[in-house]
């Protein structure tokens, strides 16, 4: 029975891996961007991904993480607040 359970949680898992694909980290030259409105249009994932990528914390509403990244436009990636840091 605890075998069958193993089982069971495996298939849970890779169903949860399935539906859901991970976010790779992929870097985004802020320079051209005026505004956080501006950066919203390249979506959830684009900007997850770029928050990912400066080590950031990438949750929260389109809004939330365009602003959050905007933010960090001109910003040293070893300058980061350590409030905006991802819990590593």
């Amino acid at each position: 029975q605890q075998q069958q359970q193993q089982q069971e949680k495996k298939k849970t898992n890779k169903k949860k891996e399935q539906q859901k694909p991970a976010v790779e980290p992929e870097p985004l030259d802020l320079t051209p961007f005026a505004t956080a409105e501006e950066l919203q249009a390249l979506g959830l994932e684009r900007l997850k991904a770029a928050l990912l990528a400066l080590g950031v914390k990438c949750g929260g509403t389109l809004q939330e993480r365009a602003q959050r990244l905007f933010s960090l436009k001109g910003v040293a990636k070893d300058d980061i607040p350590q409030a905006l840091r991802a819990k590593n």
